[in-house]
């Protein structure tokens, strides 16, 4: 009784403090803090442009721009902005193939209806030629 009480209460807090949490990614993936995750997603909306999918490049403008003391802190921003950048051209990919995908598709349903209708234009030249030898 004790075990169940205890473990029901322990889900109950672990659910309350995953759902209360805004800054905590819900899936899985690397550990880090969430002051790193935050860090790093403000700089990539403020300076789109300025982050590179390189991740010494990127360690470089976070020295310019931002005054974190601390080497090791300024590389895993780095890192996690790498991350970020890396995962949005991947994403723009994928979109950019479905949209070439959606459209190849839409060009063969085209050509197969112009298909047909060339076809059934053929076949009505070819019955009035029929209908003319025979008259």
């Amino acid at each position: 009784m004790f075990l169940f009480y205890f473990k029901k209460r322990y889900e109950e807090n672990l659910l309350s403090s995953k759902l209360n949490e805004p800054t905590r990614d819900r899936g899985m993936g690397k550990v880090r803090p969430a002051y790193i995750k935050r860090s790093a997603r403000i700089l990539l909306e403020k300076y789109p442009n300025k982050f590179t999918a390189d991740f010494e490049h990127n360690k470089r403008v976070l020295m310019e721009m931002t005054n974190i003391s601390s080497k090791k802190i300024r590389n895993r921003v780095a890192g996690y902005i790498t991350r970020l950048v890396k995962q949005r051209q991947r994403l723009e990919r994928l979109a950019a193939m479905r949209q070439e995908i959606t459209l190849t598709e839409e060009e063969e349903y085209i050509e197969r209806i112009e298909g047909k209708i060339r076809m059934e234009e053929e076949k009505a030249s070819l019955g009035e030629e029929k209908k003319e030898e025979t008259t």
